[in-house]
């Protein structure tokens, strides 16, 4: 656990030194690549099938159009494919995709947050080793959709979709993000108190979700896309979103709208838009599977937002409780993770 620990402080530490950032990021970067990269085996079932896939998936000049293999994503069998054809270690083909994949976090956090350190120890506190670790073929979709945000602020339709389309290559959820541009368009144009209280009507009609997941459901069945995976993920009610993630929704949601008319809240007002959104999926789908995989799409609200309303904080006194009170809640949070998934294997973590 110590190494988790470790990383997370040194992190945080980092947001204290921004004239030295020039340095703290690539060395960030060396140590997430290097401690992601080379974790032993850990990740859970995800990771179990991903290796096992790499495994037994032929180089790419054996491998068939229609190989049994396309079920897990047309590019990111790909990709395993291409790599598995100048090596068959699999460590070699998670460095390769660690690399890509950092290169991108880092880069689009970079991009979108005001406290690039603070928004990395949130990040690595909370869904980092979610989606790192086992989130393989999501977290390529996740990234790309984070990175097709600058395209639904220009109101760049044909640029978002083709990013989308290649997202749900990688993951076929991704395809449902499609009707957000048009969705988070709309709201960019709503006010907050006629946004807030659109969200209020819509969590009170809970009921229609089953309604609306079979239809979601038999849509994308008649449109072959998402297979069995998908009608796992849509009816298996046995897990779902934690009441800890919609508490954390409406502390985020009173937050933002004490600062509704704030420069940089209003600047940011898209990631509001993912958190109201979020709040919805999250109390509509509660009891499936498939939102807590959904919300993550959404996920960045959670490393813009927090920063600012810390730092909108008037008051130095409170400021600085608050900053301590978000850091003494985001270990919890890791220490609840690491101990509480897969059965607490990532206490096992080991490098090399």
């Amino acid at each position: 656990m110590v190494y988790y620990f470790a990383i997370d402080i040194f992190i945080l530490l980092s947001s204290f030194y921004k004239k030295y950032q020039r340095l703290l990021i690539p060395l960030l970067f060396f140590v997430l690549f290097i401690f992601t990269a080379f974790r032993p085996g850990l990740g859970g079932t995800d990771y179990k099938i991903y290796e096992r896939l790499f495994n037994e998936i032929p180089p790419i000049y054996e491998l068939e159009l229609n190989s049994k293999y396309f079920e897990y994503d047309f590019l990111y069998v790909l990709l395993n494919s291409l790599v598995k054809t100048f090596t068959d270690n699999f460590v070699v083909f998670i460095a390769l995709y660690t690399l890509l994949t950092q290169l991108a976090m880092f880069s689009i956090i970079k991009d979108y947050s005001k406290d690039f350190f603070y928004s990395m120890f949130i990040y690595f506190s909370t869904y980092y080793l979610w989606h790192n670790f086992t989130l393989l073929r999501q977290n390529v979709a996740i990234l790309i959709f984070w990175f097709s945000i600058r395209y639904i602020k220009k109101g760049n339709f044909w640029k978002y979709s083709g990013l989308i389309v290649v997202a749900s290559l990688f993951h076929s959820s991704a395809i449902l993000l499609l009707p957000f541009y048009f969705i988070l368009r709309i709201m960019s144009e709503m006010s907050i108190e006629r946004k807030y209280t659109f969200t209020m009507i819509l969590c009170l009609l809970k009921p229609i979700s089953d309604i609306l997941l079979n239809i979601i459901y038999l849509t994308l069945i008649y449109l072959n896309i998402g297979g069995s995976n998908l009608q796992r993920y849509l009816f298996n009610a046995s897990k779902g979103i934690n009441p800890l993630f919609i508490i954390e929704c409406l502390l985020i949601l009173f937050l933002v709208y004490l600062n509704r008319n704030d420069a940089l809240v209003l600047q940011n007002k898209i990631f509001v838009d993912f958190l109201l959104l979020s709040m919805i999926l999250s109390i509509w789908f509660s009891n499936y599977e498939i939102s807590a995989r959904f919300v993550e799409y959404f996920r960045i609200y959670y490393l813009v937002l927090i920063p600012i309303l810390i730092r909108n904080i008037k008051n130095t006194y409170l400021r600085y409780s608050a900053f301590l009170i978000t850091i003494a809640y985001f270990f919890f949070r890791l220490y609840r993770y690491i101990v509480g998934f897969d059965g607490g294997s990532l206490i096992r973590y080991t490098l090399f």
